[in-house]
């Protein structure tokens, strides 16, 4: 394929804007949007927040997804905050679905390049049929697929087949308090004890953790198939707001 030429590289711009701040750029964030966003070489996300040194003080350490962890990783590209807090409500609610690529491809650039050992395969948090209807997507499935992509890792199949389903309907995680949202998710997802049982390293991939309700039950449910499994966690925010 033939290298633009950078006078077709200006005019692309003449007619693009940066989501954030609207100046010209071929990118959907330019570089100094990018650059501004100072999750993206924050050095205690370099690591599993998982097995961080315990005297380490940044607050969201305290959060109940990190301290009540099911799982044995958990890697986030930031807290919830802009400009997070405006692209992923327009990728989940407002069919901004091209959001998820730019999502995926930063937690490439800045999160999995300090992994050392990477899952057999990719599983995005499964809706329930009902919301997928709804929306006409999965967020987690958008991203999932990216990542596979870029990390040539399979991706989980969302059919019959799938190794986790979601089979109840519940209400929406941010429409309830921190006890509702526990109660809400017990005993929501569903195991193919068969399928699963193969892999010793899954990732399970979400948008945004609040309180890790929904991962921790469907960890559980995986655990009781697969005890001898490793949970990774790939989740692109961490909300710190009960």
């Amino acid at each position: 394929m033939p290298t633009p030429s950078p006078l077709t590289t200006e005019l692309k711009a003449m007619w693009h804007q940066c989501v954030l701040c609207q100046e010209p750029t071929i990118l959907t964030v330019c570089e100094l949007c990018e650059s501004d966003a100072g999750f993206m070489h924050h050095s205690l996300l370099q690591h599993n927040l998982c097995a961080v040194n315990d005297t380490l003080t940044e607050d969201f350490l305290d959060h109940d997804a990190i301290v009540n962890a099911k799982f044995d990783e958990l890697w986030i590209l930031a807290v919830y905050q802009y400009p997070l807090t405006y692209l992923i409500p327009a990728l989940k609610f407002h069919g901004q679905r091209h959001f998820a690529t730019l999502l995926a491809q930063w937690f490439v650039l800045y999160r999995v390049r300090y992994m050392k050992d990477f899952p057999q395969i990719i599983i995005p948090v499964p809706l329930h049929w009902r919301r997928f209807i709804q929306r006409g997507y999965n967020q987690a499935e958008l991203i999932a697929q990216t990542l596979s992509q870029h990390l040539h890792i399979p991706i989980d199949e969302t059919d019959r087949t799938a190794l986790v389903k979601r089979r109840r309907y519940t209400k929406p995680q941010s429409e309830l308090n921190q006890e509702q949202r526990s109660q809400n998710m017990q005993h929501v997802f569903s195991v193919n004890s068969a399928a699963i049982a193969q892999y010793q390293h899954i990732v399970l991939v979400d948008d945004v953790m609040t309180t890790g309700a929904t991962i921790n039950d469907l960890c559980r449910e995986i655990y009781a198939h697969a005890p001898h499994i490793k949970i990774s966690v790939w989740c692109m925010a961490l909300s710190t707001v009960d």
